[in-house]
């Protein structure tokens, strides 16, 4: 058992990047909507909709660039710390960079100013 341990942890040490999280992500509806919101006014452009499935647990191709969570969302969100995302017509794929695994998937945030 201990060999197995140090085996795992010696990859984990090799690896830095291997996802360590077994918990689902969870995020409250104003958590969602305000990164959903923060992420959309990014100057990020979304993809059209890929021939993969754009769900949780889904694996996002290796040719397919990720962008860093900006640091606000992580403020408004510290269980996001460290993950990527995509934008994909009006979805948001929060991914896990080490494993590119889709751990949640957003609507994009559109706040909407009215006349007075």
């Amino acid at each position: 058992m201990r060999i197995r341990l140090l085996f795992f942890v010696a990859c984990a040490v090799i690896q830095p990047n291997l996802s360590l999280a077994t918990e689902p992500l969870s995020l409250s509806a104003e958590q969602q909507v305000t990164v959903g919101e923060i992420i959309t006014n990014e100057l990020s452009v979304a993809m059209p909709a890929p021939n993969w499935p754009v769900a949780i647990d889904g694996l996002v191709p290796e040719n397919v660039i990720l962008t860093a969570l900006p640091i606000t969302a992580q403020n408004v969100a510290p269980q996001l710390q460290g993950l990527d995302y995509i934008l994909i017509e009006e979805e948001i794929a929060l991914v896990d960079p080490g494993t590119r695994k889709i751990v949640a998937v957003l609507s994009r945030g559109r706040t909407q100013k009215t006349e007075q």
